[in-house]
Parts: structure tokens; C-alpha cells; sequence
């Protein structure tokens, strides 16, 4: 017996395959092709132009074009950059650490990454874990267990423990955000109830403890202004458990819970102002917010990799790296295919067999902007399969199949209309063939 798509299935396929005037795609795409596999943490841009990523043994990456293609860069460590900060298009840091957190190092460039030159080397707790500038002049880092380092020059930094200033509750520093040169938040946190929150509102000058209403670890904190401000982490409130926003519009005064998001765990949050942000976590998740966090929707992905760094240049541009060298790219409205348009290079698209229509035999055409999985099927309009052509990993490119118009028992399939079918990259795509005798 032929196994049928769904009716709706099958719908989709008949008009994807019909000429049609356009059709939309989702808003988070994968940018392809990917070029490495090392798993990507963080992601900075000074401009919609100007990206930087970096992950996995000194991985960092640069692309010059929005994304579309990228160049490895020499890091010189082979430590995991985890965090990335650019001031502009050739001043930025790179935060590096071990994966066991014991030993680190700070890199500096003045040329966009050409060349990366060490500025702090850490010892045993030498873990560079959270990194801010708001210019050349101004620029924050917290070296592993409670110590800040600060740079008024972008050469030379000096250290302080927040521990002598604040009753600091223990743990790492996770999180620096200063929205301006005076207005800051460090947030950090180990052991259930050991979660902190300072603040400063002269430069850090001094630091006070902030009410943490949720014991547990917070991860990071993102400012839009010396008032509106967001942490994310994981922890536990009342007898449940999972990742959680925290937000306050008062300056840190109190902070309120947002989006107790029980299913997944949130490792990076932006926000372009106080309504509009977005947040990148485990599964592949995105949520997107228009209302300062009060309410949260999920965005389609295409991937189930888990995503660890989030950053946008404006709300209309904006990427997500992650496990295994994910890349995604932002599209606020999705992006439209005209009839004949080729989609960007981030996706398996199939073209117009050849000859068409056909008899005996056809060739189909198809290109993988990345390696990977990819299914390649014949149904008829009734949407029954006839034959599965390719169904296995496939290296990036293209390449070709041919079909000789028979089911997979070999029997002769009738003339007709048929309709080619490519699974790939998360995608789909699809074309009309037509046998003749």
C-alpha cells in the first residue's frame, strides 16, 4: 500500500509547485553555507555589515555582508571565546575561558580581527566570564570569582573585587550590562540561594546588592537604560523550576518575574529599547517580545540545536549562533520568493527537471548550501508516493538525480503530472514534472 501526505500536505505541495506569484518563508533562517562545526557562543555586530562569532577553540568569525559569507580568524588561543564585544568596526574584545572554567585570557584587536593580542591572562580563577563596553574608554570585564577588571584606555586594566564593596552572596559573575558609563549591573550566582545582583550609579565606583527574588543561578543581564533592565538564569520560585526573566523599570529598586519558561532555559537576551526584545535558548528556541517582556511568543527556528548568543544591530537585523556551528539570520517580515528567484544561500532548493516534460527517463537538479541530511521523493497529485530517490547525508552543492518514471517496485508509472519533493537544510521545495510516454 502507498502511503499519502496529508490532504493539507499535499495542498501545500500542489501550489509550492504551481507557479505562484511568492511565497513566504520563516523569519530565522539558517545561513549557509555553515562554515565550521565548532559550536558558536557568541555573536556581536557593530553595523547590519560587521558580524563577529565566536565559539570552540578559538573560534572567530567575520563576515563583512550581513552573513552571508564568513572568514575564520587567527585567535591565537585555543581557549572558547564565549563572549564577544566590538565598539565599533575595528575595536573589540574577545572573552576566552577553559571549558572547566579554571584559566582564561581577554584579546584585543584594532583592526576588526585581523590580529587579536592578549590583555589579560587568567590564573586559577582566570575564566574572563562577562565582558561590557560602552566605548573604546569604557570597558568591563569580570575575571572569574567576583573580580571586575576595568579599562579607561582600552589598553591597560585594573581590578577590583566587588566582594570588598558588597556582600557579594558567592559564585561566578555571569553578566556585565552598562547602558551608559555610569549606570551598571554584574550578576552572577552557584549554589541554590546564591544567586546576586549588584549595581552602580557611578561607574563603579560603588556597588550595592539588589534583591534577587529567585534563588539560583542568573546568567546575564542586558540594560536599555539606567531603569529598564532585564536577567535571565534558572532557578527555582515556589515548588517549581526552569529558566526565568527577571525585569525591572526602577533602576533594579524591585524586580518582577517574567515568562517563567519551565521548558526551556534562555542563554542570551536583547533588547533594542524597552519594549522590543528577543531571547535565545535551549531547543532551538527564540522568543520575541513588543510589550517590555510582559508577554513572550515563540518564533520558528528550523532547528532544535540549542542557541547561546543573540545580537542585533538594529530591529531589523539580527543573528543567533549556537550548537554545532548554527548560524540563523533574522527576516522581520520573512522573506518573499518570486516565481523564477533563487532563495538566499541558506537552503536545499530544487530545480525544473530536465528534459520536461519527459519520457523515458528525467534528470533533477538540486543544490545543499550546507552538507546534511536530505530526502528526495516523487508523489503523484493524489499525494501518494511513488518513489523515494535519495533519502541520506549529502555534502554541500550540487547535485543530480535521475527517475525513469517507476514506482519502487519497478513498475511503470502512468503518464501524467508528478510532483518532486527535497527535504533539506530545514526546508522544503518542490517542482511539477510531467511523464509523457
Amino acid at each position: 500500500m502507498r502511503r499519502h501526505l496529508p490532504l493539507a500536505a499535499l495542498t501545500s505541495l500542489v501550489m509550492a509547485a504551481t507557479a505562484m506569484p511568492a511565497r513566504s518563508t520563516p523569519a530565522w533562517l539558517a545561513i549557509a553555507p555553515q562554515p565550521q562545526t565548532q559550536t558558536l557562543f557568541t555573536v556581536t555586530c557593530t553595523d547590519s555589515n560587521n558580524i563577529w562569532a565566536g565559539g570552540e577553540n578559538g573560534t572567530i568569525l567575520h563576515s563583512t555582508d550581513g552573513g552571508r559569507t564568513w572568514n575564520a580568524q587567527a585567535s591565537g588561543t585555543t581557549l572558547r571565546v564565549h563572549k564577544l564585544r566590538f565598539v565599533d568596526a575595528q575595536h573589540g574584545w574577545a572573552a576566552c575561558g577553559a571549558p572547566n572554567g579554571y584559566g582564561g585570557a581577554l584579546l584585543h584587536t584594532t583592526n576588526g580581527g585581523g590580529t587579536w593580542t592578549p590583555q589579560l591572562d587568567g590564573t586559577y580563577y582566570g575564566f574572563i566570564s562577562a565582558l561590557a563596553a560602552t566605548s573604546r574608554f569604557d570597558c568591563w570585564a569580570a575575571d572569574g570569582y567576583c573580580d571586575l577588571e576595568r579599562s579607561a584606555d582600552e589598553l591597560t586594566w585594573t581590578g577590583r573585587s566587588v566582594c570588598a564593596t558588597a556582600p557579594w552572596p558567592g559564585g561566578w559573575i555571569y553578566g556585565i550590562s552598562f547602558p551608559d558609563s555610569t549606570h551598571g549591573w554584574v550578576v552572577g550566582g552557584g549554589d541554590i540561594g546564591s544567586a546576586g545582583i549588584l549595581h552602580t550609579s557611578d561607574g563603579g565606583g560603588d556597588w550595592s546588592l539588589q534583591p534577587a527574588p529567585y534563588a539560583g543561578e542568573l546568567d546575564g543581564v542586558v540594560a536599555v537604560d539606567s531603569r529598564h533592565a532585564w536577567i535571565w538564569g534558572a532557578g527555582w520560585w515556589g515548588n517549581m523550576s526552569g529558566g526565568f526573566i527577571l525585569h525591572t523599570i526602577d533602576g533594579g529598586t524591585t524586580w518582577g518575574l517574567q515568562e517563567p519558561a519551565q521548558s526551556y532555559n534562555l542563554h542570551e537576551l536583547f533588547f533594542a529599547d524597552s519594549s522590543s526584545g528577543w531571547g535565545a535558548g535551549t531547543y532551538g528556541t527564540i522568543v520575541r517580545t513588543t510589550d517590555c517582556g510582559d508577554t513572550w511568543t515563540q518564533q520558528a527556528t528550523g532547528t532544535s540545536a540549542t542557541l547561546y548568543g543573540m545580537q542585533f544591530s538594529d530591529p531589523h537585523h539580527g543573528w543567533a549562533v549556537g550548537e554545532g556551528g548554527v548560524m540563523l539570520r533574522y527576516f522581520p517580515d520573512g522573506y518573499t520568493l518570486g516565481v523564477g528567484d533563487t532563495p538566499p544561500a541558506l537552503s536545499a532548493t530544487i530545480g525544473q527537471n530536465v528534459p520536461n516534460p519527459f519520457g523515458p527517463q528525467t534528470t533533477l537538479s538540486f543544490a545543499l548550501a550546507t552538507a546534511g541530511r536530505v530526502q528526495l521523493s516523487l508523489y503523484d497529485v493524489q499525494g501518494r508516493l511513488i518513489r523515494k530517490l535519495i533519502d541520506g547525508g549529502l555534502a554541500a552543492g550540487r547535485h543530480e538525480a535521475v527517475w525513469d518514471g517507476r514506482d519502487e517496485t519497478g513498475i511503470q508509472m502512468s503518464p501524467g503530472t508528478y510532483i518532486a519533493r527535497l527535504l533539506g537544510a530545514g526546508r522544503e521545495s518542490s517542482v511539477r514534472i510531467s511523464l509523457v510516454r
